[in-house]
């Protein structure tokens, strides 16, 4: 019997010392990553490593799990840019000077591709129109359609986020045929006034109504709320031009709601779902002639009428597409099954 416990104790302890070799290898390899981030020369070489399609994906997941240790190291770094999805063009960034703008340095290549390279599809097959970003946070999904020569407008209740989208624009020469419109107000069901909770870790935030104890400290603010339907009606933009892109941490069927009649003459929304919400969200879709929710991890598009997720995902509800890009989307879907 006692023989039987030693083997086990050391069978304990040669798990434990594997860990620990794991984790001092991995804290080793992102003193290393986070010194080489320091320097100027180190950082342009990851600049141009993130950025190419050359890397296995391992590699690059290996070094996303680095940068967590090396947000220091790689702020008020200059010189940083990004290629577009649709084009490859390159995107000069302002100084990366806090947290979130280095966040958006990594999230925009990073950051549910799958997801991305479907909205970039649409752009691009798509007659150029108006592309609307409600909760645009720092504008990580208008940078394709700017790219492209869509008519942008971003929807933001956080000025302090989504000014990194406004010097974006304004040290790049994007497509002459683009431009940008900033709404600095919450868009929801109706005009007023609201309650917006900012999340001090993600910057993220959620209105007062949609706290789930999900953000770990916040401060508050008090912002406008306009609805969509104003912005259109404001901005005389043809609704039968727009394609949508709404993520709002929880307050997307609130802003639906102030979308109105409108949403039928769209040509596509994209909008982030809880589960929970589905009946009403199908409700208030009725009209569309499909709405797909987005399966990231088999690559695929899934009809939400027939088979609801049973968590939260982004959908694709389409009004107008042509039928090339439905045939593109068909065929990028079934490209990218595993």
């Amino acid at each position: 019997m006692k023989f039987l416990y030693l083997v086990e104790l050391k069978t304990i302890l040669a798990k434990i010392a594997r860990k620990v070799n794991r984790l001092s290898s991995f804290i080793f390899g992102a003193t290393i990553w986070s010194a080489i981030l320091k320097t100027e020369c180190g950082f342009k070489l990851y600049n141009n490593i993130q950025e190419n399609d050359y890397l296995p994906s391992s590699a690059l997941n290996f070094m996303i799990g680095l940068n967590r240790y090396a947000e220091r190291a790689a702020l008020y770094k200059q010189g940083a840019f990004i290629k577009t999805k649709c084009n490859g063009n390159i995107v000069r960034l302002p100084i990366l000077s806090n947290k979130s703008h280095w966040q958006f340095f990594q999230s925009y290549r990073w950051h549910d591709p799958f997801y991305a390279e479907l909205i970039c599809i649409v752009l691009e097959t798509e007659q150029r129109g108006v592309f609307i970003d409600v909760g645009a946070n720092q504008g990580l999904r208008s940078i394709d359609p700017l790219d492209i020569g869509w008519e942008v407008h971003a929807i933001e209740p956080n000025k302090e986020k989504i000014h990194f989208l406004s010097e974006i624009y304004s040290i790049n020469e994007f497509n002459e045929s683009s431009s940008l419109s900033i709404h600095a107000c919450c868009a929801g069901p109706a005009k007023g006034r609201t309650e917006l909770h900012i999340d001090e870790s993600s910057y993220l935030s959620q209105v007062t109504q949609c706290l789930d104890g999900s953000f770990e400290s916040t401060h508050k603010i008090l912002c406008d709320m306009n609805t969509v339907a104003d912005i259109i009606r404001d901005c005389e933009i043809k609704p039968s031009r727009v394609v949508a892109k709404i993520d709002t941490e929880g307050f997307e069927i609130e802003v639906i709601k102030g979308i109105n009649d409108y949403l039928s003459q769209f040509k596509a929304l994209f909008v982030e779902l809880n589960p929970r919400n589905t009946s009403l969200f199908l409700e208030l879709t009725k009209s569309a002639e499909e709405c797909l929710w987005i399966d990231n991890k088999n690559y695929k598009l899934v009809d939400l009428r027939k088979k609801p997720p049973m968590h939260q995902v982004d959908v694709i509800v389409i009004n107008r597409l042509s039928a090339m890009t439905l045939s593109k989307l068909e065929q990028f879907s079934e490209k990218r099954k595993p």
